[in-house]
């Protein structure tokens, strides 16, 4: 039970710290190409377009994240289980998480996308 309680623990803050890695690098995405965006835009791309290929970004980011956290699960869930401290992480709880993985890379893509949308393509594609 004990073991229990420290993997739960132990994956909860990695989740955290996975959640906060993704963010960044979504954001670091999305900023560093902000010129690019503001070229799209200057030629005539509309926002919701602009919005829908972030969007896609950001969600095939998450799928190859979520595909690479089920891999390397299944594959430790059964060498680092003994028979006194078995591993089981229910089906549930898995779809669940993978779920709020791709909520908050959507949502970490959002967030910058807002500051492109605030500059103006003539000032952008002048630096």
């Amino acid at each position: 039970m004990r073991w229990n309680l420290a993997y739960r623990t132990l994956f909860h803050d990695r989740g955290k710290l996975i959640a906060g890695l993704v963010r960044v690098i979504l954001s670091a995405m999305v900023l560093d190409r902000i010129n690019e965006s503001a070229t799209l835009r200057a030629i005539g791309l509309s926002e919701r377009e602009l919005l829908s290929i972030l969007a896609f970004q950001s969600a095939l980011v998450a799928s190859i994240g979520i595909a690479i956290g089920v891999v390397i699960t299944v594959t430790l869930q059964t060498p680092l289980s003994t028979p006194r401290a078995t591993i089981e992480i229910p089906l549930m709880l898995s779809i669940g998480c993978g779920v709020l993985i791709f909520a908050i890379c959507l949502f970490a893509a959002g967030l910058p996308s807002l500051r492109v949308r605030r500059i103006d393509p003539y000032t952008a594609l002048q630096s």
